[in-house]
């Protein structure tokens, strides 16, 4: 994926990357992770490619060995090697550093999972970035992926209103950023 990454990466900064995702797939990782990056920067955020980051304060994910952020300049990393199931996990990295005022090792994950899924929603990356929280361990000892359709639909409706009394998402559901 590497080529086609920084590929589309320098698509983007030419201004001829097609966002609307003509020819890829929805869960491509090139489409995903531009998508989020046109997001990042509406909030003065952004994410770059960068197998290495050395310029700043930045922390590895601690579940993921192809991205790190710098929380103080708003920034995540993206290894070129990242494997596409990976790509939509930009998702959660991005909420550290716009959904909380709280540096990445004293924020309260969970009070940003509401804010994540209408992130998701708002780049049309929704399958993709359920599949990448499988894992996600909720407040129960479950996991996202052992729970039913059902489960899933009351668990994001649940977050998204508790991320909309915290300012995280505006009356119409479109996601803000607190920094």
């Amino acid at each position: 994926m590497t080529a086609a990454l920084i590929a589309a990466f320098g698509a983007a900064d030419a201004g001829t990357f097609d966002y609307s995702g003509r020819g890829l797939a929805e869960t491509s990782p090139e489409l995903i992770v531009l998508r989020l990056r046109r997001f990042a920067r509406k909030f003065g955020a952004d994410v770059v490619l960068d197998s290495n980051p050395s310029d700043g304060d930045w922390s590895p994910a601690p579940f993921s060995l192809y991205l790190s952020i710098d929380w103080f300049t708003k920034r995540v990393a993206v290894d070129p090697d990242l494997p596409a199931t990976e790509a939509a996990a930009i998702v959660h990295e991005l909420g550290h550093i716009l959904a909380t005022r709280d540096t990445p090792q004293g924020s309260d994950e969970w009070s940003f999972f509401g804010w994540e899924w209408r992130v998701a929603c708002t780049c049309g990356i929704e399958r993709a970035w359920l599949q990448s929280c499988r894992d996600y361990a909720l407040g129960d000892c479950r996991e996202v992926g052992e729970l039913s359709t059902l489960q899933v639909q009351e668990v994001l409706s649940e977050r998204c209103r508790a991320a909309r009394r915290k300012g995280l998402l505006d009356r119409n559901g479109a996601p803000r950023a607190l920094r």
